[in-house]
C-alpha cells in the first residue's frame, strides 16, 4: 500500500472503508451539519490521526504519537 503523508488509512475490520484527509481540516458546527457516528476506532487511532494534524499545523506532537 502506498504510503501518504496527509492521509491515515482506517483500521482493518470496520466496515468503514478509506482514509483520514488529515489535510481537510475545517471547523464543524455540529448544529448546523446533519452529523452522525458511523462507528468507533481507538483512542490510539485518535492519537495517530491527531499527530498527522498537528504535524501539518506545526504543533508539537507528543512522542507517543510518533
Amino acid at each position: 500500500m502506498q504510503v501518504w503523508t496527509t492521509k491515515v488509512a482506517l483500521p482493518e475490520g470496520l466496515r468503514t472503508k478509506g482514509m483520514v484527509l488529515t489535510d481537510q481540516v475545517r471547523a464543524i458546527d455540529r448544529k448546523e451539519r446533519l452529523l452522525r457516528r458511523v462507528e468507533t476506532v481507538s483512542p490510539e487511532f485518535v492519537t495517530v490521526v491527531r499527530s498527522y494534524v498537528g504535524r501539518l499545523l506545526d504543533l508539537e506532537v507528543p512522542a507517543s504519537a510518533r
